[in-house]
């Protein structure tokens, strides 16, 4: 049976680590810390909050076992706060998403942004690299229950814009994310940043790794010649 071609009228997005590099600087800010009480934290040991809550990783737990040095856990969070917020002030959106965005709003095309982080956090991200306008709808974790690999993100963000399933695409790049939109019944694409390229994003139906390749037309051109996977098992 040949399914009927997707009519794509919405995208939703990711926050931390999608349209903006949020992840790289908060890994690189708690690993200089760590090394000075004599320790160190991994990559893969830090991707375990990628895409869902922050308490997925206890760094100040993880010190404890790895480390006999005294310190502060309230004064080394203060450092990591400081440190990290004034890595990220100097990050932008992430290559091709400015382009993505202008493009799409010029489609015509619903936009929301559905982040498993705190909604100042997000809104005042998006007031600092100018993305706010092109968002009809913003849900953060405080508008849900659960946040991913939890559906409910994405649902509301679907609800708000008033679309099904079908007619939108996630954009994302943790498997915590791309787990969501499936559990949603969603088409995701995958962009990955430099954390996340080594995580198992095989789940997404589509993985672009250039910005370049990052297009509307790319995206949009796929879905018409491509199903998503496991999309219309879910009623």
């Amino acid at each position: 049976v040949k399914l009927p071609l997707m009519k794509i009228k919405a995208l939703i997005f990711d926050f931390d680590g999608l349209l903006v590099d949020t992840e790289t600087p908060q890994m690189q800010t708690w690993q200089r810390l760590y090394q000075e009480l004599g320790a160190d934290l991994r990559p893969e040991e830090w991707v375990q909050c990628l895409g869902t809550s922050p308490d997925a990783f206890d760094p100040i737990l993880d010190l404890r076992g790895k480390t006999s040095a005294i310190f502060d856990s309230d004064e080394l969070k203060r450092q990591f706060k400081l440190q990290s917020t004034l890595a990220i002030e100097k990050e932008n959106l992430r290559p091709g998403m400015g382009l993505l965005l202008e493009n799409a709003q010029k489609a015509g095309m619903a936009m929301a942004v559905a982040s498993s982080s705190g909604r100042l956090w997000v809104e005042t991200g998006l007031t600092r690299v100018k993305a706010g306008k092109y968002f009809q709808a913003v849900c953060t974790a405080e508008d849900v229950s659960r946040v991913k690999p939890d559906p409910e993100l994405f649902q509301l963000a679907l609800s708000r814009l008033n679309f099904a399933p079908q007619e939108a695409i996630v954009l994302e790049d943790s498997p915590m994310g791309i787990r969501a939109a499936k559990s949603a019944g969603m088409a995701c694409v995958a962009y990955p940043n430099s954390i996340s390229i080594h995580l198992d994003l095989s789940k997404a139906d589509l993985i672009i790794n250039s910005p370049q390749d990052l297009t509307l037309a790319r995206i949009l051109d796929y879905f018409q010649h491509n199903q998503p996977k496991d999309i219309f098992r879910h009623k």
